[in-house]
């Protein structure tokens, strides 16, 4: 039996809120919540920039009504992707 981590408890409470996807650009930090999201069966979407991965989480929610997620590594990661906040809430 695998051991329960607190990325396996993190990644269970997105999917009992609903959450199909994760948006995200995979770091080392965040591998142990990929690795989790494999075995939950949640599925992480790769982008190439922070940003991108929000303005995709963003358009995922609004076309299909489902939450979204972005997850991003702290330092460079998190910073970029607070670029796309103004264009979301608007």
């Amino acid at each position: 039996m695998p051991k329960l981590t607190g990325a396996h408890l993190f990644i269970r409470c997105l999917k009992l809120e609903g959450i199909e996807k994760v948006f995200t650009i995979v770091g080392d930090t965040i591998l142990p919540l990929v690795d989790a999201a494999e075995d939950e069966g949640i599925q992480f979407i790769d982008a190439r920039h922070e940003g991108a991965a929000l303005h995709m989480a963003d358009g995922y929610a609004r076309i299909t009504g489902r939450p979204a997620v972005g997850i991003f590594t702290g330092g460079p990661g998190f910073s970029n992707a607070i670029s796309a906040l103004p264009a979301i809430y608007t």
